[in-house]
This record gives C-alpha cells, sequence and structure tokens, in this order.
C-alpha cells in the first residue's frame, strides 16, 4: 500500500486555514468523502477520544492524528499543511505544519498500522519534510510524495 494509493489533490489541503489542533481535526475531517450513513461528528470524537489517550504530534512538526470508524474501502487519509506551526501538543513542545489523518474501519486494523508505519517512514526523511512544508498546491504535495515512495520504495 502507498500513500499515494489513499491520497487525491481532494483530500490534500494546502494550505491549511485552522489554527488550533481542534480545527485541523475538522478541516482535515471535511476532505473526506464518508458515506451518507456516517456522522463527521462521530468520526471526529473518535479520533479526540484516541488524541486524550496520547498526543499524535510526534515531534519533527508532524502529527498523525488517527481513529476508526465505519468508513468505506476500509482506509481513508487526508494530508493539510500549515503555513505556520500549530500548537499540537506534540512531544517535542514544537509547532506541527504536517499533518496525516488517517481513519480505518475497525476491520482494516492491520492495514491502519502498515499505513501509520509507511508514513512515519516517509517523514522520517528531512529533505521529505521540508519539501512538504513548502509546498503550495495540492497537486505539488502529491507528486513530491508519488516520487519519495518512488524513490525510496517504502
Amino acid at each position: 500500500m502507498r500513500l499515494t494509493d489513499l491520497l487525491s489533490e481532494s483530500r490534500i489541503i494546502v494550505p491549511m486555514k485552522a489554527r488550533s489542533k481542534r480545527a485541523v481535526i475538522d478541516e482535515l475531517v471535511t476532505a473526506l468523502p464518508l458515506p451518507e450513513a456516517f456522522s463527521r461528528k462521530e468520526l471526529i470524537e473518535a479520533i479526540w477520544d484516541r488524541e486524550h489517550l496520547m498526543t499524535t504530534g510526534i515531534g519533527n512538526e508532524i502529527a498523525i492524528p488517527h481513529g476508526y470508524g465505519r468508513v468505506s474501502g476500509g482506509l481513508l487519509a487526508a494530508l493539510g499543511i500549515a503555513p505556520a506551526p500549530v500548537e499540537f501538543e506534540a512531544v517535542d513542545g514544537r509547532g506541527v505544519r504536517l499533518v496525516f489523518l488517517l481513519v480505518a474501519d475497525e476491520a482494516a486494523k492491520a492495514d491502519h498500522l502498515r499505513a501509520l508505519a509507511r508514513i512515519s517512514r516517509l517523514l522520517h526523511r528531512e529533505a521529505f519534510r521540508k519539501s512538504l512544508a513548502v509546498c503550495r498546491s495540492a497537486a505539488e504535495a502529491l507528486e513530491i510524495i508519488r516520487e519519495e515512495e518512488r524513490l525510496h520504495k517504502i
């Protein structure tokens, strides 16, 4: 599974308008194509339940909020790039600029864990993080991710 299989231009927000942790999560959830029967509010609550256990601000200006909900396709992702750091209670105390939101159906736990690992591995590369942080469009962000996956076969 590649991130480019989960993301599309419509699921990438550049730049995000949100300036708070709660607003970031709300903004990214709006980018997800959810079934009509599923409440965005319900999904946001599931993500917050996870966030209350431990912050998903993993450091290096990155956050990967995630949770489980009834989603079509088993796994959905969105990416937001903030023009300035947003307070996210990250483990390193810094604000975040790159936010990958991941939502999985309960039946897709293995895929969810694989996607989290893939995102973490890609974002471990400083040059990749810096390239994403200065993107000016969703198309540019998607191309940078596609190229990183091609180069490193992660």
